[in-house]
Formats: C-alpha cells, structure tokens, sequence
C-alpha cells in the first residue's frame, strides 16, 4: 500500500497529455492528421485518465485536534508502568504525519488549544472555584463524609468540565473521578453513578491503578471489571459524539482525533484511531491495525500508517454525497422500534371459556429529553388466534395506540425502563359459537350463523398501559429489545367485555 499523501491524481492524467505532445510532434506534418490524433488522445486522457474519486489538495489546510492526549489501555496493576509512553509515540506517529504535509493539514498544538480554553472570560474563576470544591470533598472522603464529599467533589467535576480542563491536566481530573468513585462505592447508595466515573478516569489516566492490598477486594474488582467493560465499548461504539463536537469548536477544528491501544486476543494489542469530521457531523470508519510488540518504534509507525489512510478519506471527492448512506452514530435523540407481539386478554366474554392468543407486530418510536426520561409511541396491529375450546368462529383484528413517557436507568449496555401511556383501541366483530353441538363442523351443522353470537360494540377502547422494558446495546445504534406489558381499559364505562390485555414484545431498536 502506498503510504504518501493524498494529492496525486492529476499524474495519470499529465502522463497521457506527455505521450499526446509526443505524437503530435511526429506527425507534424500530417496536417489534419496530427490535430486528430491529438484530440483523441486528449479526449481519452478526459474520459479515462483520472479515476472517478479523486484526491485533491484542499484550497486551505484542514485543522485537526488531538484532544484528549492519546492512551494506552492495557495496563493493569501489575504490569510494567513503561509502557505508560506508548500513547505519546502513537501521538507523535500521527502528528509526524500531518506536519509532513502543511499545504493538506494544520496540527492545533496544546499551546493553542489550551490557549483558546484560557480565553474564556469564566476561566480562571472557574478553574478556581473547581479546585476549591476538590480539595474540600478529598478532605472530607478522608474524614469518612462520604455525602459530603460526594456533593461537593460532584460540583468540582461540574465546574472543571465547563471550561474542559481535562484536556489541560487531565491527572488532575482523574485523582477527583477516584476519590468521587471512592465516595459512590463507600456510601453504597448509587452502583451506576460510580462506573461511569471509573471508566472517566480510567481514560484520562490510565496509569492511576487501584491496587490489591491497598483497597478493599470488593473496590479492585470494580476497577478491573469497569476497566475491562471500557476497553469493549470504545471498539464497539468508539468515543462520545457529543465530547467531539464540543473540541472541535473549542479548537476551531475540522476534525478531531482519539487514539488508544487496546488488548488483543490473537496479536496482543491493537492500535485505534478514529476521526470525527465537522463536515459530515460523524466519526468516519474505525482505522485499527495490530501490534506484534509494543517497541515504541513500531507504535509510532503504526500512528503514521493510520494517518495515512485517514488522509484518503478526509480529501475523497465523491460523485454522491455520503451522508445518506452514513452509519448511524447512535446519538441522536429519536430512536424507532419493530417488535412481534404476542397478547392474551385476561377478561373476556362468555360463552368463550378460555383465554387465547393474539399475534402481530408492533412499530414504535420513542425520543428521549434527558438521559432517563423520553416521550414514546407504538402502533400495534394483532390478529387473533383460534381458541383452545374451538368457540372462537373467526379470526378479528385488533389494532392499539399507545402514547405515553418512558423513564429508565443504565447500567453497562443495558437499559431498564418503565412506560407509561395512553391506549386507544379499536376491536373487530368478535363472532362466537353459542351452541358447542355447532363446534365440531360449524358451517355444516349451524350454518348462516346459528347459534353464533356476535361481540361488535367494542369499536373504541381507552385505558391505560403499563410496560417494564428491558434493551441491549449491540451496537452504537442498534439494540434489542424485550417487554411486558398490561392495560386496563376504563372506557366505555359498561360492557367492557374484553380488558386487561397482557403482552409479551420482542424486537430491535434503532437510535439514529
């Protein structure tokens, strides 16, 4: 593979116009002959001569940000903390790259990135305000105030995220995220709050072990697990969309880099790159290449390389636009659903003995307006299932609207949730055989329906729905889904002679 700059289309092209001046030259005196020749070459060096995506110097240089610093996640407690350099050389590999080409990139160093972050009016007041709030919730955590110094390490992070001092000194950062874990783990009242933080300070700090001997078994379990669960999620769903954009402005960026080093089962590790781009408002493909061993030499070309083939991507000039066939990044507030559905009704009429079953699918959508809390809707249209006792005469359909709210908690890639909404119901004709002498052959020995009774004043139905829910990330944006659910209709007032619908889902969930 070629791994020089991107640029070098227009060679093809120049190569062929070279042989058409050649040819023109030798049959100068051909006249008209010579000019046709050259013509057709000409237009054969227009048509054929450059490839149909072409890479092309930009008129000013791409900005691109390495923020925060590249990290190494592979340590663990026991391994040797040299390695802890390894980031630096990967950063330095990618770097080396982009500076090779200043006419295509522009590196925003540190110095003006943390310069652009210090601009900030609120800065230095926060800065301090921040550090006040730290060093009186450590001080507390060690005199065993554990709420305390949960409250007040809580709104240090607050204040040192504001001005995005991580990307500055993120150790600092880090030693609040374990003393706020500490905390969390100590008071024992929130399990989920605690992993987000370790996996925060795991990534800016990867080197700040938790120790055996030093903490609790129960807490060096916790890091080890939180750790290990980190490592997975940022090869399948790669890093926060949202911490990208943010850096970028800051920065004034096209685009923004992260890069780690993760274990790997058959190589040992393996180098990831990824690249949010303003353009398209997306990270492109993950670039990964493995490691044979961690020399720093071969870390740092293994940054160079990748750069490379990200140079490709960032000055590809495409006859389609990309964004409709963009992989979704799974942030976006609106998620749709496809389930197959499978209900029973616990109440029903008479002469039908027994409940029976009711199949279809349901299409929903939900949109979340906090990280808990979402607005959710579904569509659910079932076909009804031939009862054990044979009354049922035929099959109805019943169709189901549902509008409600959804508050749920995460934890790792599962999300648990509670719905409540609104149902409106519309039930078909339901048509029974009265006489069960009529069940054994009804067309032939009650037919134009004797003996049949019919259910037809069930045309609406309101009631309420509950549904506890159960989904799992497989991917940045897909999830599969599982629920239960149960109604209770309380409209019309009188004759609801079918109620409490219990439903069982099962399908997949897509967030855009």
């Amino acid at each position: 593979m070629n791994w020089g700059p991107p640029g070098r289309a227009s060679e093809r092209t120049s190569s062929v116009v070279n042989v058409g001046n050649e040819v023109f030259s030798q049959q100068a005196h051909g006249g008209k002959w010579g000019l046709c020749v050259l013509v057709l070459v000409a237009l054969w060096a227009t048509l054929y001569g450059a490839p149909s995506t072409a890479q092309v110097v930009p008129e000013t240089p791409l900005r691109i940000v390495v923020a925060p610093p590249f990290q190494v996640l592979l340590l663990h407690e026991d391994e040797d903390a040299s390695t802890k350099t390894l980031g630096q050389s990967l950063q330095d590999g990618v770097t080396a790259y982009l500076v090779s080409y200043p006419e295509q990139f522009t590196l925003v160093t540190q110095k003006e990135f943390v310069g652009r972050l210090e601009r900030n009016q609120l800065f230095g007041g926060t800065l301090s305000l921040a550090r006040q709030w730290a060093e009186m919730g450590i001080e507390e955590y060690k005199r065993l105030q554990t709420r305390e110094a949960i409250e007040h390490l809580e709104k240090a992070l607050q204040n040192f995220t504001k001005i995005r001092f991580e990307a500055i000194e993120p150790e600092e950062i880090a030693e609040v995220l374990l003393y706020l874990t500490l905390a969390y783990l100590e008071d024992g009242g929130d399990v989920v709050r605690p992993l987000e933080l370790i996996k925060m300070m795991i990534v800016l700090d990867p080197q700040r072990t938790i120790r055996a001997g030093y903490y609790p078994d129960y807490i060096v379990q916790f890091y080890r697990s939180a750790g290990e669960a980190l490592r997975d999620e940022l090869q399948r769903l790669g890093p926060s969309i949202g911490h990208a954009r943010e850096i970028a402005a800051t920065a004034g960026a096209d685009a923004v880099l992260y890069g780690y080093v993760v274990p790997d089962a058959q190589l040992g590790a393996r180098v990831l790159l990824y690249t949010y781009t303003v353009a398209a408002d997306a990270f492109l493909p993950l670039e990964a290449l493995g490691l044979g061993t961690l020399e720093r030499d071969e870390v740092h070309e293994a940054g160079s390389r990748l750069m490379s083939r990200y140079s490709a991507y960032l000055f590809e000039e495409r006859a389609e636009p990309p964004r409709p066939v963009e992989a979704s990044q799974g942030q976006s507030a609106l998620a749709i659903e496809l389930q197959f559905a499978y209900a029973t009704f616990l109440k029903f009429p008479s002469p039908i003995e027994r409940s029976f079953g009711n199949y279809g699918v349901s299409v929903g959508a939900n949109f979340s307006l906090t990280r808990e809390f979402g607005v959710a809707g579904a569509l659910q249209v079932l076909n009804s299932m031939r009862d054990y006792n044979g009354i049922l005469r035929e099959d109805f359909t019943t169709i189901r609207g549902f509008l409600g709210g959804q508050l749920g908690v995460e934890f790792y890639d599962f999300n648990l949730s509670i719905q409540t909404a609104l149902e409106l119901t519309h039930v078909g004709p339901i048509r029974a055989i009265g006489d069960k002498n009529c069940i054994p052959a009804p067309d032939l020995l009650c037919d134009n329906n004797y003996g049949t009774v019919v259910f037809d004043q069930l045309a609406l139905l309101m009631g309420v729905n509950t549904r506890p829910r159960l989904s799992y990330r497989v991917t940045r944006a897909l999830e599969a889904v599982a629920s239960v659910s149960v109604s209770y209709y309380f409209y019309p007032m009188t004759d609801r002679i079918l109620n409490f619908p219990l439903t069982a889902e099962v399908g997949v969930q897509y967030r855009f």
